[in-house]
């Protein structure tokens, strides 16, 4: 009764509150950096922050080049066009520290490489000498010497520069009939994940809704309560993101399971409801005995499944890993409006 006499203000409520959460969503950020994990007070996380603060870090860029034999000239002399190609690059040198290879202790950086024959023998002379071979094998050849390490030491980066950088350096990454330039290193693998993290997200949601989509259509078979039903985790979804836009909370690796995880749960209080309210339908009844019959006896079981579930996700709160304890936190809260909504509008 409440909630027919009410249904204009309900629904003015409501999307009101999914205005505002949709502009949560505009402020919502992802991170992939693995000290988002661990508290803020935690020792080792303040002792990071203060020597970032205090002293600037650089990132680095690694570029494994490999062939049949990088301790060669024609190693040396492709590992130099690579240096050479980088710092005489405008856009990249804005960004460069130091670049670093094996061909450094052969042929200086910039300056006119030596005839292939002089580079064979300091190659040689180079290797025979055992505090030298120490100091190169295992840090920019390795042990086979089929592989050569190239290291760029950059400035520090953004978060937002870190795919304009990858962008600039990535284009030295190539494959020939010699040789093979691969890149990797912290600023990459952050970019790889962010990628891959947008992309799930892409996936898992619409695949997600697709199977709750053809669920609900064997079990009802109307258009109507299909709409119902998806309207219904589509706003908790939305409220449960806007919110976490609202807080700073970041959207992080582990939370890409969460959107799905509320249409997958959320969706179930809608079914339970529904079923028993056609259930009663089919006896007789009236849409409003039906509804009362419906709250007064499947409502009570669904309560404390809905109950058992929310204190389930909320017992991740003492958890010392911060995007867990937020994904309890967010999980238990989607979920509780995922049944108020329910119970409100079937």
């Amino acid at each position: 009764m409440f909630t027919r006499r009410r249904a204009a203000i309900l629904l003015i409520l409501i999307s009101v509150v999914s205005v505002v959460m949709a502009a949560g969503i505009g402020r919502l950020k992802t991170s992939v950096e693995f000290e988002k994990f661990l508290p803020e007070e935690y020792p080792s996380i303040k002792a990071l922050c203060e020597i970032r603060e205090r002293f600037p870090q650089s990132s680095t860029i690694f570029f494994v080049v490999s062939g049949e034999n990088m301790a060669t000239p024609e190693g040396v002399l492709f590992l130099r066009s690579l240096e050479n190609s980088m710092l005489s690059d405008p856009e990249c040198t804005q960004w460069i520290l130091q670049v670093r290879s094996f061909a450094d202790y052969v042929a200086p950086p910039n300056q006119p490489p030596p005839p292939e024959p002089v580079i064979g023998l300091i190659i040689d002379n180079l290797l025979a000498n055992e505090n030298m071979r120490k100091e190169i094998i295992g840090r920019l050849l390795s042990s086979d010497l089929r592989s050569a390490l190239l290291t760029v030491s950059i400035r520090p980066v953004r978060s937002a520069d870190g795919e304009r950088i990858i962008r600039l350096f990535g284009r030295w990454v190539e494959n020939n009939d010699s040789f093979r330039v691969s890149m990797t290193g912290d600023i990459v693998m952050y970019s790889e994940m962010d990628k891959l993290m947008s992309t799930d997200n892409r996936v898992l949601i619409p695949a997600a809704a697709v199977f709750i989509l053809a669920v609900l259509y064997l079990v009802f078979h109307r258009p109507s309560d299909i709409l119902i039903a998806l309207l219904l985790v589509g706003l908790v979804s939305l409220w449960t993101l806007g919110l976490m836009g609202f807080l700073g909370i970041e959207f992080t690796t582990l939370h890409v399971a969460l959107i799905p995880l509320l249409l997958g749960l959320g969706v179930d209080y809608v079914i339970y409801f529904l079923s028993r309210y056609y259930e009663e339908r089919e006896k007789g009844k009236d849409p409003l005995e039906a509804s009362s019959t419906t709250v007064r006896t499947t409502g009570r079981a669904v309560v404390v499944a809905a109950v058992t579930t929310i204190v389930g996700f909320a017992s991740f709160g003492v958890s010392w890993l911060i995007p867990v304890r937020n994904l309890g936190f967010f999980a238990a809260m989607g979920i509780g409006c995922s049944f108020a909504l329910a119970l409100t509008f079937t």
